[in-house]
């Protein structure tokens, strides 16, 4: 969908039920990319394309490669693209449940709690029953998130806080909590805080908005509750 991310082509001939046979890749390991001697420009390219793969993996796609492992992506100076490899972590995610957490993000994005108790309780974070303090705990930490997606222009994932401010919000959660998330949470978070995660390594500079808002305005009418 976009030329500078690349999948590598299996052989069918060579590949079993056990065996994943696909095509040489040439690169580095997109963790030799952290370096101060590495162009910004490329830095900036390589988290915005990971940021916005994930983001079609979680929405438009609904099958994620959910292990964020630098070692699996590279990145070829030659070709300027990301390479995506080892997809053994790979998870597939019903279009009810992303439904759900589409709204549940877009409520993360505008900062709007009432959306994001609504939603987070139609997935199962919630049971009804929990008291304010944590509701607001909750769900100040799923706004958190929504951070990076919520201002015009750059983020600039080497200067944020997001991570800081998550995780002082998750003792109280853990400790106050009623029942645990979905289990389509574990595998789904993993993935999109080791996107964050990447960026924030490579001190990326991401129109973050944009891509966010690439995905919402291709994909409401998918997901429209109408």
């Amino acid at each position: 969908e976009f030329d500078d991310v690349y999948v590598p082509a299996v052989f069918d001939d060579l590949t079993t039920q056990n065996i994943l046979t696909s095509e040489y890749m040439e690169g580095v390991m997109i963790d030799r990319l952290y370096s101060d001697k590495v162009p910004q420009h490329i830095k900036d390219t390589v988290g915005s394309n990971l940021l916005r793969v994930c983001l079609k993996e979680i929405f438009q796609w609904r099958e994620m490669q959910t292990d964020p492992n630098p070692g699996n992506f590279f990145y070829n100076f030659d070709t300027n693209q990301l390479i995506l490899l080892d997809f053994g972590a790979g998870r597939k995610y019903s279009k009810e449940f992303i439904q759900n957490y589409f709204y549940l993000i877009q409520g993360s994005v505008e900062d709007d709690h009432k959306m994001i108790q609504e939603m987070a309780t139609k997935i199962g974070f919630f049971t009804g029953e929990e008291s304010k303090p944590l509701l607001e705990v909750h769900c100040g930490a799923f706004a958190d998130i929504g951070l990076p997606f919520r201002n015009p222009g750059e983020y600039d994932f080497g200067a944020q806080d997001v991570t800081s401010r998550v995780y002082e919000k998750i003792p109280p959660i853990l400790k106050d909590r009623l029942t645990p998330p979905p289990p389509e949470i574990y595998s789904l978070h993993r993935k999109l805080s080791g996107a964050y995660l990447l960026a924030i390594h490579l001190k990326s500079k991401i129109r973050a908005r944009d891509l966010y808002l690439e995905i919402y305005n291709n994909l409401k009418p998918d997901y429209s509750t109408a």
